[in-house]
């Protein structure tokens, strides 16, 4: 056997674990797609707020109920712990905000969505 198809036969190998890495990949991508319909769906972005070293917040509408919102979008690679909430990873920072939400001066924390890096 050549490197060449001994190369390719460990790449498609199940009992090496390529072939389920792919599969939790296209799970996450869909989840990944359905957050972004689901976000496009519910929020209209309207322009940048502020520009931080962790994160760009920007105003926005909730277009259901035309209520004023902020949007922080944090890259995944500013991330540095996440937690396991209703079998999602969600960056521990947005799941304390959202323990903390109901404590006063603590802006209320209405959804979270992953995109691909972000």
């Amino acid at each position: 056997m050549s490197s060449k198809n001994r190369n390719y036969s460990l790449a498609c190998s199940s009992d090496d674990g390529y072939n389920s890495d792919l599969e939790i990949k296209k799970e996450k991508l869909k989840f990944i797609q359905r957050d972004n319909q689901e976000f496009q769906r519910k929020y209209k972005v309207q322009q940048i707020l502020n520009n931080s070293a962790n994160g760009v917040l920007y105003t926005g509408v909730n277009r259901q109920t035309r209520e004023e919102v902020v949007i922080k979008q944090v890259p995944i690679d500013k991330i540095r712990d996440f937690v396991q909430v209703d079998g999602h990873s969600v960056p521990k920072e947005f799941h304390v905000h959202r323990i903390a939400q109901h404590t006063k001066g603590v802006v209320k924390v209405y959804d979270w969505f992953q995109k691909e890096k972000s």
